[in-house]
C-alpha cells in the first residue's frame, strides 16, 4: 500500500547508514517500520523506465527505493541473476562497506543496466545501488535497492517517434512506455529512427518485446559505428539522416514526437519545411509531456501571426498531455483530413457537423 498523508515537501533522502542499519535491518527482521516508504519489487521482472510507476515516492527527481529479493543464478551457487527481458545489469568498481559507529553493518554494490546480452549490451545511463546486511544469515532474503538515472547525460497505422535522449524528468520515460502499450493495444505498427537509445528506444523495445511490428531507419555511417547499439525489428538503412526522413514520410502516415534536443528538432524542422513546400500533408503529434512543447508551439503561433507560416500548416500540428488523447486525435485525422474538421466537434457531438460526420 502506498504511503497516505505525507506533508508537502516531504522528500526521502536517507543516509547509506540509515538504509541498511534502520531500513533494510527492519525490513529483514520483520521488524515495524514506522513510514511505509519502501515497496517491494522483483528488480529482475522490470526494465528500469517501468520502475518510476511501482515507487511510493514518485518525483521529478529521478531516484527510487525499493526492496528486492536475491534471486539467485543458479540454485547451489552464489551469483545472482540480474538479467531482465531487455537487458541486464553489471557492477561496477568493488563493493563498498557501509559503517556505523566504526562498525561495519553492511555492504553497497552500484551496478549499471545495459541493453542487449552481455557481452554486446550497450551501456545506459541507468545506475542502481544494491544494499545487504553483513549478516550471511539473512543474505538471501532481501536487498534494499536505490535506482537513479545519471544527469550527465500501427488497418493500422504507420507512425514514426522522433526522441532519442531520456532526460531527467521520470515522467518522459514513463510515458513512453505507456504509448508503446498503447500503440500495441491499437495494433499500430511503428518506425523509429534506430538504434536502442532514449525515448524512442523505450517505445520500439515495448512494442517489439510484445509482438508488435517494428520497423528503424538508420544511416549507415550510424550503424556501422554501432553508437546507438542494435535495432528492434526490421533494419533499414538509408545514407543519411535527409534521407531517413524521406524514407520515413513516404513509408508513415503520421509522425509522433518525443521530448528531446537539437537532434530531434533538426527532424520536426525538416518535417515542417517539407510540408511548406508541399512534400507531405502528414499530420505531426508532440506529446508534450509536462508542457514540453509549449515553447515550441507559441513560436509556431508567432510565426503563422507573423505571416511567416500558412495556418494550414500550423493545423498539421496535434498536441496532447496524455497519449490516448494524442492517439485518438491522430487517428480522426487520418480519418478526416479535411481542414475543417474538428476534434472537439467530433467529441462533442451536440456540436458536430452531421454532414462532415457522415
Amino acid at each position: 500500500m502506498s504511503p497516505v498523508g505525507l506533508p508537502p515537501g516531504f522528500r526521502f533522502h536517507p543516509t547509506d547508514e540509515e538504509l541498511v542499519n534502520y531500513y533494510l535491518k527492519r525490513k529483514i527482521h520483520g521488524l515495524e517500520i514506522e513510514l511505509d516508504i519502501i515497496p517491494d519489487v522483483d528488480l529482475y521482472k522490470c526494465e528500469p523506465w517501468e520502475l518510476a510507476e511501482k515507487s511510493f515516492l514518485p518525483s521529478r527527481d529521478p531516484e527510487w527505493y525499493f526492496f528486492g529479493p536475491r534471486d539467485r543464478k543458479y540454485p547451489n551457487g552464489f551469483r545472482t541473476n540480474r538479467a531482465t527481458r531487455a537487458g541486464y545489469w553489471k557492477s561496477t568498481g568493488k563493493d563498498r562497506r557501509v559503517t556505523s559507529q566504526n562498525r561495519s553493518i553492511g555492504m553497497k554494490k552500484t551496478l549499471v543496466y545495459y541493453r542487449g546480452r552481455a557481452p554486446q549490451g550497450i551501456r545506459t545511463d541507468w545506475v542502481m545501488h544494491e544494499y545487504r546486511l553483513d549478516d550471511r544469515d539473512f543474505e538471501d532474503i532481501s536487498a534494499g535497492i536505490q535506482v537513479e538515472r545519471n544527469e550527465n547525460e500501427s488497418g493500422a497505422l504507420d507512425y514514426e517517434i522522433l526522441g532519442h535522449s531520456l532526460g531527467r524528468n521520470p515522467k518522459f520515460m514513463v510515458t513512453a512506455v505507456d504509448l508503446g502499450r498503447e500503440l500495441i493495444r491499437r495494433k499500430i505498427k511503428l518506425a523509429y529512427g534506430g538504434g536502442s537509445v532514449g525515448l524512442q528506444e523505450a517505445v520500439a523495445s515495448t512494442v517489439f518485446t510484445n509482438g508488435g511490428l517494428v520497423r528503424g531507419f538508420i544511416p549507415g555511417y550510424v550503424a556501422t559505428r554501432g553508437v546507438y547499439g542494435p535495432m528492434y525489428g526490421v533494419e533499414h538503412t538509408v545514407s543519411n539522416n535527409y534521407y531517413k526522413y524521406f524514407e520515413m514520410n513516404h513509408a508513415m502516415e503520421a509522425f509522433i514526437i518525443l521530448p528531446r534536443g537539437v537532434d530531434t528538432m533538426e527532424g520536426l524542422f525538416t518535417l515542417i519545411s517539407w510540408a511548406c513546400e508541399g512534400l507531405h500533408n502528414r499530420p505531426i503529434g508532440l506529446l508534450n509531456i509536462d508542457g514540453y512543447f509549449n515553447n515550441l508551439l507559441k513560436f509556431l503561433d508567432d510565426a503563422v501571426r507573423q505571416n511567416f507560416m500558412a495556418s494550414s500548416h500550423m493545423k498539421l500540428f496535434i498536441s496532447s498531455f496524455f497519449v490516448d488523447e494524442l492517439l485518438d486525435k491522430l487517428e480522426f485525422a487520418k480519418a478526416f483530413p479535411d481542414p475543417r474538421a474538428s476534434y472537439d466537434n467530433f467529441v462533442n457531438p451536440g456540436r458536430l457537423d452531421l454532414e462532415l460526420h457522415l
